[in-house]
């Protein structure tokens, strides 16, 4: 009988002991995040920036060790805006905004994840909706954790081509000026653990 009690408070000890990795919520933190859309055309470069937009990661965590097991975001398309009226109507025309009030990344595997201290950068793969179209993207991150886990900061690039997703590039002053089919998506999320 102590040998059997000797054996089980060894491996409670070490289970407790182990740095098991905790299941977090965390929901993103709009004064620190942001997303926009920039490009070319014939006439000058664009830049346009979401508005509205929510990102959702969850992630097992512990003092030493950090690993992705979903990454949710959602931007509204009516919302994507530039400083020029006349560029977002034809933004707002070209996404198809009432039937597709949203582009959606849905995270379905990791690819990479490395953390170097507090230090983090990989990539993820999921499915990016745009104007009903899904394609299936690689998303490239660097950024940084605290020291607690509480707060997670990552950002990077992805060029698109719009045509892959059925998006007909805007044109303007009956066709003289031309947009290029490729975008380039910049962002930075900052998310915080959810308190439960």
């Amino acid at each position: 009988m102590k040998k059997i009690i000797l054996v089980i408070a060894l491996l409670t000890g070490w289970i407790l002991g182990t740095n098991l990795l905790l299941a977090q919520q965390y929901i993103m933190d709009d004064s620190q995040s942001k997303i926009s859309l920039s490009g070319t055309s014939s006439l000058h470069d664009w830049n346009m920036r979401a508005v509205t937009f929510s990102a959702d990661f969850d992630v097992m965590t512990n003092e030493q060790d950090m690993s992705v097991s979903d990454v949710t975001v959602r931007i509204k398309t009516a919302d994507i805006k530039s400083s020029k009226n006349i560029m977002n109507r034809k933004a707002e025309d070209a996404l198809k905004v009432e039937e597709y009030p949203w582009i959606i990344f849905d995270m379905t595997e990791v690819n990479s994840f490395q953390t170097d201290g507090r230090k983090i950068s990989g990539e993820i793969v999921g499915n990016l909706t745009i104007a009903g179209v899904t394609k299936q993207v690689v998303l490239p991150f660097s950024g940084y954790r605290t020291s607690d886990n509480g707060v997670l900061s990552v950002e990077g690039s992805i060029k698109l081509d719009m045509t892959d997703y059925g998006i007909v590039p805007p044109v303007a002053l009956l066709g003289q000026v031309e947009t290029d089919d490729d975008v380039d998506l910049d962002y930075k999320v900052t998310v915080k653990k959810v308190n439960k």
